[in-house]
C-alpha cells in the first residue's frame, strides 16, 4: 500500500508540470493575422431628411498581437486563464441605401481595439475556446450622392462588442463576433452601426 501511495504521488507530481505546459503551449500568443467577412446594419438620422437605414456585406483583413505568455507568467499564476490582445483592421463595405434622390453608402473603415478575454481549456477536447470582449476605436467613410453632386465624410466611433475564437487546427483559429459602434455626428448625420463577423486567422 505504501509503495502504491508513493507511486501515485510521483505520477501526480510529474503530470502537474505536463498539464501546465499543455496550458501554455495550447494558448495562442504573439502576432497573428487573418481575414473576415460578415454583415453590417447602419441606422442614420439625417437633419431635414429623417431616418435612413443601410445594410450590406463587410469584409477585410486584420492583424494583432496576443500577450498571453506575459499573462501566463504573471496574473495567470493565480489559476486564471486571462487573455489579451491589441488588434488593427481594415475593411470594405457594400452597405447602401437610397431615399428619393439621395443615395448613401459606406465605403471603407479601419480601427484598433483592445480584446480582453478568457481561455477555456479542456484537456479532453481537441480544441480551445477563447471568449473575449471588444473595446475599440473605428473610423469609417460614408458617401452621399444626389443628382449632379456627391461628397464623402469620415466618422469617428467607439466600438463595443463580444466574440469567441475556437482553435480549429494547430495555429488556425475561427472566430465569430458581434459589435456595436456609436459614431460622432458629422454634417447633420448621426449614425450607429451593428456588425456580425466571421473570421479565420493564423497565429505565428
Amino acid at each position: 500500500m505504501k509503495k502504491l501511495f508513493l507511486s501515485t504521488a510521483a505520477i501526480v507530481a510529474m503530470s502537474a508540470p505536463a498539464m501546465a505546459n499543455d496550458y501554455v503551449d495550447r494558448t495562442f500568443t504573439g502576432p497573428y493575422m487573418g481575414v473576415y467577412g460578415g454583415y453590417g446594419w447602419q441606422d442614420g438620422d439625417i437633419d431635414g431628411a429623417g431616418d435612413v437605414e443601410l445594410d450590406g456585406g463587410d469584409y477585410g483583413i486584420y492583424a494583432g498581437f496576443k500577450a498571453d505568455t506575459l499573462l501566463d507568467n504573471t496574473i495567470n499564476q493565480l489559476g486564471l486563464g486571462l487573455t489579451g490582445a491589441v488588434e488593427i483592421y481594415y475593411g470594405w463595405s457594400d452597405s447602401d441605401q437610397t431615399i428619393g434622390a439621395l443615395s448613401l453608402e459606406k465605403n471603407h473603415e479601419y480601427g484598433i481595439s483592445f480584446r480582453p478575454g478568457l481561455s477555456i481549456i479542456d484537456d479532453l477536447s481537441p480544441v480551445d475556446v477563447n471568449p473575449y470582449g471588444i473595446l475599440g476605436y473605428k473610423r469609417a467613410e460614408f458617401e452621399a450622392t444626389i443628382p449632379g453632386a456627391s461628397g464623402d465624410e469620415t466618422y469617428d466611433g467607439f466600438e463595443l462588442g463580444i466574440g469567441t475564437e475556437v482553435v480549429a487546427y494547430d495555429n488556425v483559429g475561427v472566430r465569430i463576433e458581434y459589435a456595436h459602434t456609436w459614431y460622432g455626428e458629422e454634417d447633420g448625420i448621426d449614425i450607429d452601426e451593428d456588425t456580425v463577423r466571421l473570421g479565420l486567422g493564423y497565429n505565428f
